[in-house]
């Protein structure tokens, strides 16, 4: 049984999807939303199939070290001037009701932070949602890291969300909101499906391991096995 959500009629929405998975939901779910904000480019095709193009709002992202050169001083000020850039364009926006996935990025706490926790709906972001699996030195590294480079710095080690002060929507717990399975796509088929997670990127285990894993895998499995990847895994690490 699923508990519907009930959306709000007064006034401006917006929601922040980081991958395809939150396509989906939004997709499937709220529809109507008057606003699809995105950051990276991969995203925008996926975004069109569901929403119009008017709706869609690209937010660029913050420049890092590496990806961006390794001008750390002119990375810092462009990271320093790029929240108030894009909190200044949301606000224009005028949004009663702001969506996000994730709970502890940079973006969404500055977001928090601007527009006061009561406008926000947490929406399930995958497995990680449910069970923590952050390594937590890992996790507070990246943050320093991040902070050192000019973003968002509040609350640099905040892992979840105080869940009693936030509506929140998932479909294994509120079981709201729903997925519907794609059209012609979910006939069954003898295989074991393997729902995969980014536990090589997130440094839970070495890409090595995590290969004889899978391959140890599929030589006890009586059946195929199918391998779903996560939407954060690159497409190189699959290949």
């Amino acid at each position: 049984m699923t508990n519907k959500i009930e959306h709000r009629s007064d006034g401006i929405s917006i929601a922040f999807p980081r991958n395809f998975l939150h396509i989906k939901l939004l997709a499937d779910n709220y529809p109507d939303v008057d606003y699809v904000l995105f950051r990276d480019d991969f995203m925008l095709s996926q975004i069109l199939l569901s929403f119009s193009k008017e709706k869609v709002i690209s937010l660029g992202r913050e420049k890092r070290p590496g990806r961006h050169g390794w001008n750390y001083l002119k990375i810092f000020k462009y990271n320093r001037k790029y929240y108030p850039k894009i909190l200044k364009m949301i606000k224009g926006l005028e949004p009663a009701r702001i969506i996000i996935f994730l709970e502890n990025e940079p973006l969404e706490l500055a977001l928090i932070d601007f527009f006061g926790l009561d406008r926000f709906e947490l929406w399930e972001e995958g497995v990680m949602h449910y069970v923590d699996m952050f390594n937590p030195l890992v996790f507070r590294l990246r943050r320093l890291i991040q902070i050192a480079c000019g973003f968002h710095h509040s609350h640099p080690f905040l892992l979840r969300l105080p869940r009693e002060h936030i509506v929140v929507c998932d479909r294994f717990d509120k079981c709201n909101p729903s997925m519907k399975a794609p059209i012609g796509k979910n006939q069954p088929t003898k295989a074991i499906a393997f729902v995969a997670n980014v536990l090589v990127a997130d440094g839970h285990i070495s890409q090595a391991a995590y290969i004889r894993a899978l391959a140890r895998l599929v030589e006890m499995s009586p059946l195929p096995i199918t391998y779903l990847p996560h939407p954060r895994e690159e497409s190189d690490f699959l290949n």
